[in-house]
């Protein structure tokens, strides 16, 4: 799965959002996007759903950024781009597509793609990812809220929303591969 490549926006956000300016973090993560969006366009014939969330998240972010600099929402912002990237991750779930099967079908035979395994699998990895990135995004909101300053603290929740639920997909495919690699 190329997880990795849809979630570069947001970790160039969160990098340069809590190195430098969310301002700044905000239009380096919208090109970012734009340029995935087009990269998978070009080899794939679409974008993924995710992507191209993530594509419009960052354009909104970039334009309030532009028009109001100084808006206290901006202190927000790394609570809010979980909360975005999870609650994309749910709903394509509440509609029957949970966006890593999109990912998994670049890397999968098409022989497999209709087989229970492999919704219910997609189903479990989606969710992994949907419930880290809501988690960490009521977390960052909680340290914003209360201790804004400790910029360690809420770039650790970031990464941390990010690291378990890439974990628990190659933990998870990896028995998937273990399971189907054994005799019946």
């Amino acid at each position: 799965m190329d997880v990795a490549r849809t979630l570069r926006p947001w970790i160039a956000y969160a990098i340069a959002s809590a190195l430098v300016d969310w301002r700044l973090g905000a239009a380096l993560a919208l090109v970012v996007a734009a340029g995935e969006v087009r990269r998978q366009q070009r080899e794939h014939g679409g974008a993924d759903a995710l992507t191209v969330a993530t594509r419009w998240a960052f354009l909104a972010l970039t334009v309030l950024a532009v028009a109001q600099p100084d808006t206290p929402l901006h202190r927000y912002t790394p609570a809010l781009s979980l909360g975005v990237l999870g609650a994309t991750a749910a709903w394509t779930l509440l509609a029957g597509e949970p966006f890593t099967a999109e990912i998994a079908r670049r890397s999968t035979p098409e022989a497999v793609w209709g087989l229970p395994e492999f919704h219910r699998a997609n189903v479990a990895i989606t969710t992994a990812w949907a419930l880290s990135m809501l988690v960490a995004a009521a977390g960052c909101a909680a340290v914003l809220a209360l201790a804004p300053s400790a910029t360690a603290l809420w770039v650790a929740i970031q990464v941390l929303g990010f690291i378990v639920p890439a974990a628990y997909t190659t933990a998870y495919r990896n028995q998937l591969r273990q399971r189907m690699l054994q005799p019946a």
